[in-house]
């Protein structure tokens, strides 16, 4: 029997309390899930990380997220990069689609709906790939 291997997901976002509980909870779905809390730790990851989803915070002490964003899809444009804004932060959601996010969701984050988001993007994200390569 094959054995399905698990999403491996970066949460880059700057509110310790936050990433915390949401990378146990993300884990308790059976995601593999890594945090970053600050932008220069995310990029070191990306960098140096095999990871299929993105999952970014909007702002940083060291860089914005739509920044972050456009530095992870340069290294690989085809790893599923999705924006966690921060509540009433909507512009900050479409600049993030304008550079990139293949996704946002608006803080609170309702659990069920970002782990349907990150297989979705995921989903697309192999898909492209896959297309790319048969070229």
């Amino acid at each position: 029997m094959a054995r399905v291997r698990k999403i491996r997901v970066l949460l880059a976002d700057s509110e310790e309390e936050f990433s915390t509980t949401l990378a146990d909870r993300l884990r308790l779905l059976g995601f593999a899930v890594h945090t970053a809390r600050s932008a220069a730790e995310a990029v070191a990851e990306l960098e140096g990380g095999a990871f299929d989803v993105a999952l970014v915070g909007s702002d940083f002490v060291d860089m914005k997220g739509t920044d972050l964003l456009v530095h992870c899809k340069s290294l690989s444009p085809t790893r599923a990069a999705i924006l966690l804004a921060a509540h009433g932060a909507v512009d900050a959601a479409i600049s993030g689609m304008e550079r990139g996010a293949d996704d946002f969701l608006m803080k609170p984050i309702d659990l069920t709906i970002l782990a349907d988001k990150i297989r979705d993007a995921h989903q697309r994200c192999c898909s492209l790939s896959s297309q790319r390569l048969q070229r």
